[in-house]
């Protein structure tokens, strides 16, 4: 399951995408998509995630 956060932008009424929810999407895209994904979890700096298939993983992109 995928959750898209939106923040509503209380000065024109509307949803904006933050810079956080941009960021997460192309992390989403370059790591293979969420069906890819088997694990995630943290610590202060760093974003620990294992997937199935490394042939999915775009590294050249994730580390720009």
């Amino acid at each position: 399951m995928v959750v898209r956060i939106q923040r509503l932008d209380s000065r024109k009424g509307g949803t904006k995408m933050s810079k956080y929810t941009a960021l997460s999407e192309q992390l989403l895209e370059n790591i293979g998509g969420i069906r890819n994904i088997t694990y995630v979890t943290h610590c202060a700096t760093r974003l620990r995630v294992s997937y199935q298939n490394k042939d999915l993983i775009q590294m050249e992109k994730l580390e720009n």
